[in-house]
């Protein structure tokens, strides 16, 4: 059985299933914040909102950061939305090895960290780098 909180989201854009939600998800290498990117980019390839400021990105870092250390393993993902009323909140975490997403370069930039190798990745307006 799952119970979950009904949460009002902020609207990106529309599916054949509906409205598609303002949802970042956040790549997290050894208990750190490394990347984020639009979930649902193969969806949606040009959101309504994106990119978000920098203050924004700062909060989604922290609320990935406070949730690390609940997983033993290096590599996982944390799922943020943004709420219709303004605030951000987390909808899920799990391991990164069954994550994922649409953004090649985020994709390539987690990799590489993975390798333990620091790339020069700039990111762009669905996805970009924390660190």
């Amino acid at each position: 059985m799952l119970a979950r909180e009904w949460v009002d989201l902020r609207e990106v854009g529309s599916s054949v299933y509906g409205p598609v939600p303002f949802e970042i998800r956040v790549w997290v290498v050894d208990g750190l914040p490394i990347a984020w990117s639009f979930h649902y980019l193969n969806v949606v390839s040009k959101p309504e909102g994106f990119p978000p400021g920098p203050e924004d990105l700062r909060t989604l870092s922290k609320i990935a950061a406070s949730v690390a250390p609940a997983f033993r393993s290096r590599f996982i993902v944390v799922d943020v939305a943004k709420r219709k009323k303004g605030g951000w909140v987390m909808i899920e975490a799990g391991p990164g090895s069954c994550a994922g997403t649409g953004h090649e370069g985020v994709f390539r930039h987690v990799c590489s960290r993975l390798r333990g190798e620091k790339g020069g990745f700039s990111g762009d307006d669905v996805g970009g780098p924390l660190t």
